[in-house]
């Protein structure tokens, strides 16, 4: 019954991982091609993602694919992974609409 439970969490977490890459893909895809936002916040957001190297977010998606694996055989890390998973995916989601509203 638990072990069950840890499959379903862990089948969230790696649809979550997949989220929020696509959110990632998506906002860093909408930054690349303006300069300046009006809004401070997602004007700053902006120019850190624009210097994100390809390199980087590929050793971060290793790197995290591998906690997610571990997070498997470690119940407690899973639950931390998943809240942190919906916090970032609402993050992202805010940062795109807000994105999108300036267009």
């Amino acid at each position: 019954m638990i072990n069950q439970m840890i499959d379903y969490l862990f089948v969230l977490a790696v649809i979550l991982f997949f989220i929020e890459f696509s959110l990632f893909y998506f906002i860093r895809n909408e930054v690349k091609d303006r300069d300046v936002y009006y809004d401070l916040t997602i004007d700053q957001i902006a120019q850190v993602i624009k210097k994100i190297k390809d390199a980087q977010i590929l050793f971060f998606l290793v790197i995290y694919l591998l906690i997610i694996m571990l997070a498997r055989f470690v119940p407690f890390l899973l639950y931390l992974l998943i809240s942190y998973q919906f916090i970032s995916v609402a993050f992202d989601l805010f940062i795109w609409v807000k994105i999108k509203k300036e267009e």
